[in-house]
C-alpha cells in the first residue's frame, strides 16, 4: 500500500489533533520547526504536513497532501469545498469538544438585526462567508483582533465576522452575536472516499465518542447477575462471562454522566471487584 500524507492544521487546532491521534495509537514525530513530520503506528499515512488550516484545502486540491483535518469555516471559505470530499465531521475545536462557529457580531448597544448598506465596513476574517450576509457593505478582511475592530467605534467597522467556541470572549468585550453564519465542527476531508479513509475517520469519530464513556467490570452471584443486568446501562448490551469459581464476570459500558448510579446500583446489586477503565476508541 502506498503511504500517504495527511495535512494537519497549525496552532492551536493541531493541538487538539495531536491528541486524538495519540489516542488512536499514532505518533506525530515532529523534528524542532520543521513542517513535515514522521507519523508512526500506521500503514495508512507515513508522513504529516503542517500547515494553516485555511491553506489545507489547497494543499489538498493540489495533490500536495492526501488527507487533510481542518475546519469545516476553512473548507467553505477556500471556495473548493464542492470539488473535495468530507469523510467524516468531528465534533471538537481549538479548546472544546464541541464545534465552533462562525458568527455575525456587533456592539451591544446596536440593534439586534443586520443592516446591509453600502456605507456600513464589515471587518471579516471569512471575506467569502461574510459575502453570503453582506451583498451591499464593504467587507474587509481581517487577520485579527477582529472583536476590538469592532468594540471601539473609532475603527469605523459596525460589525465583524469571526469564530467563537462559547460567545464568552465576545461578551466581555461588549459585544453581542446577531447571526450564526454556519456551525463549524474540525472535518476529514479527503479527494475521494476509499474504505481505508472511511474506516480512519470512524476511528477518529470513536475516539472523541469514548471520551464520554467508561467501561465497567465486576464480578457477581449467578442469582444476582439476572437482577442487575436490568437495571444497569449499556451501550449496546454487556459482556456476561463464567467465571471457574461460580461467579459471573460482567461488563459493560457506561456514560460517564451515570457512572456514579451505576457504580451504586452495581454494589446494591451484590457486585464484588469492581473495576472502571477507560476507552480508546469506540466504532
Amino acid at each position: 500500500m502506498k503511504k500517504l500524507i495527511l495535512g494537519i492544521p497549525a496552532g492551536s487546532l493541531q493541538n487538539s489533533l495531536t491528541k486524538i491521534l495519540e489516542a488512536m495509537g499514532l505518533q506525530i514525530m515532529i523534528n524542532g520547526r520543521n513542517f513535515i513530520a514522521d507519523i508512526r503506528g500506521s500503514e495508512l499515512f507515513s508522513k504529516a504536513i503542517i500547515m494553516r488550516p485555511n491553506d489545507l484545502p489547497l494543499a489538498l486540491k493540489s495533490n500536495v497532501v492526501d488527507a487533510i483535518v481542518t475546519g469545516q469555516d476553512m473548507l467553505s471559505e477556500s471556495g473548493i469545498e464542492q470539488s473535495l470530499c468530507i469523510v467524516k465531521a468531528l465534533n471538537f475545536s481549538k479548546k472544546s469538544r464541541v464545534p465552533a462557529k462562525v458568527v455575525v457580531f456587533c456592539r451591544q448597544d446596536d440593534a439586534d438585526g443586520i443592516e446591509d448598506t453600502k456605507d456600513i465596513n464589515v471587518s471579516s476574517e471569512y471575506p467569502n462567508l461574510a459575502r453570503r450576509i453582506f451583498s451591499k457593505a464593504n467587507v474587509i478582511f481581517s487577520s485579527g483582533s477582529t472583536e476590538i475592530k469592532v468594540a471601539d467605534a473609532r475603527f469605523g467597522f459596525r460589525y465583524g465576522v469571526g469564530v467563537t467556541e462559547t460567545g464568552r470572549s465576545l461578551v466581555d468585550n461588549g459585544l453581542k452575536i446577531v447571526q450564526t453564519i454556519m456551525v463549524s465542527p474540525a472535518v476529514f476531508v479527503t479527494r475521494e472516499k476509499t474504505e481505508e479513509f472511511e474506516i480512519f475517520g470512524e476511528l477518529l469519530s470513536g475516539v472523541l465518542l469514548a471520551e464520554n464513556y467508561q467501561l465497567v467490570k465486576f464480578n457477581i452471584t449467578a442469582e444476582n447477575a439476572v437482577k442487575i443486568v436490568e437495571v444497569i446501562p449499556a451501550l449496546q448490551a454487556p459482556t456476561i462471562n463464567n467465571l471457574s469459581n461460580g461467579m459471573i464476570a460482567i461488563e459493560t459500558t457506561v456514560a460517564k454522566e451515570e457512572l456514579v448510579d451505576t457504580l451504586i446500583a452495581i454494589k446494591k446489586g451484590g457486585g464484588q471487584g469492581i473495576l472502571v477503565q477507560n476507552i480508546g476508541i469506540m466504532s
